[in-house]
């Protein structure tokens, strides 16, 4: 599950992606993981990672808002459109 907020805090008021991801216990060891790499990542070509938090029984992810989609989004679209998916 994919929500949008308004980051009230932020001086710019940005619009941020929170990513609902449910979790098992058997999960934390890979979720630790990839949370680290996610927030050692820095590139413009890459969604920007802001913080994770466990809430209930679920991972909550915060990252940058894109506004196009997912990429499978993306890809199915263009490709119902006729075009090459990879250009």
């Amino acid at each position: 599950i994919v929500h949008w907020a308004t980051c009230t805090g932020c001086v710019t008021k940005r619009r941020v992606a929170i990513k609902r991801i449910p979790i098992k216990e058997s999960m934390y060891i890979d979720m630790a993981r990839e949370i680290h790499v996610m927030a050692s990542c820095s590139h413009e070509n890459i969604v920007r990672f802001w913080t994770s938090f466990v809430y209930k029984t679920e991972l909550w992810i915060v990252m940058d808002l894109l506004d196009g989609g997912s990429i499978r989004q993306i890809i199915e679209k263009r490709i119902r459109d006729k075009h090459d998916w990879y250009n």
